[in-house]
């Protein structure tokens, strides 16, 4: 079951959003529960966040539900795989968004810090397409989110880099190992949600004085290049930057 070209919809499909709870996260959920696509919503921490978002979706024609797990913990994320498989007979979108952002620096950098980033943004997004996808599968989406700061270097950052990066590689691979029916492709935003209670702060407005289109973006910003790669069956492997140009300038971050 794919993008249907002669009605214009992905009804019926279901979709598997990890940070499903907050910001990006939300709000890629409120644009597939528009296109018909059911949901399931993970979350760590966020219930209350989640139960809300799904009270609020339950009005629409679709059916939601929540599924809570920590990327952290291996097990965890195995539970979580085997309650997604028996509340849907296929999975048809995976949607790779759950984060963390965490601040150390190259020669500070910790094993634990450096393993717990490649666990959450790298090897359980890896594993989680794995467990849902293969070479024979009928159809399939996979999206991951990167970062625009892969294409430079985030020195404040470095095990959230590190891990991004590694990320961006599965995507490549995933991508050539799962074709031709799973499309593996990545999103990687800028500047697109300040920090909360960030309004006016001294970084915000150097990030906008390095960014060329010279302002913060919008979730909408996101959720339109999802929908880009959902109903465009022709692409695989690709990363967009969705960050106003911010790739294009200085590669070392404030």
């Amino acid at each position: 079951m794919g993008f249907n070209c002669r009605t214009g919809t992905m009804s019926q499909q279901t979709a598997l959003i990890t940070g499903g709870a907050k910001r990006i996260g939300a709000a890629i959920a409120r644009t597939l529960a528009q296109e018909g696509i059911n949901l399931i919503l993970h979350y760590r921490s966020s219930q209350a966040e989640v139960e809300q978002l799904a009270e609020e979706l339950s009005a629409l024609p679709i059916s939601v539900d929540i599924v809570a797990a920590d990327l952290l913990q291996r097990d965890s994320v195995e539970a979580m795989i085997e309650t997604v498989k028996a509340k849907t007979p296929q999975l048809d979108i995976l949607i790779n968004n759950a984060s963390m952002f965490n601040k150390e620096s190259l020669f500070a950098l910790s094993p634990e810090n450096l393993w717990d980033n490649i666990q959450v943004h790298a090897l359980h997004p890896f594993l989680l397409t794995k467990a849902f996808f293969s070479k024979e599968s009928s159809h399939g989406n996979v999206i991951n989110f990167l970062d625009t700061r892969i294409y430079g270097y985030d020195h404040e950052h470095v095990p959230y880099h590190l891990s991004k990066k590694m990320l961006h590689s599965f995507t490549k691979m995933l991508a050539f190992e799962l074709a031709p029916n799973v499309r593996v492709n990545a999103i990687a935003p800028g500047p697109i949600l300040p920090p909360v209670n960030a309004e006016g702060d001294e970084r915000v407005q150097a990030v906008i004085a390095k960014t060329p289109l010279g302002r913060f973006g919008d979730p909408r910003n996101i959720t339109q290049t999802v929908l880009f790669y959902l109903k465009n069956d022709f692409i695989t492997g690709q990363v967009i930057c969705v960050d106003g140009g911010f790739h294009l300038g200085e590669n070392f971050y404030v």
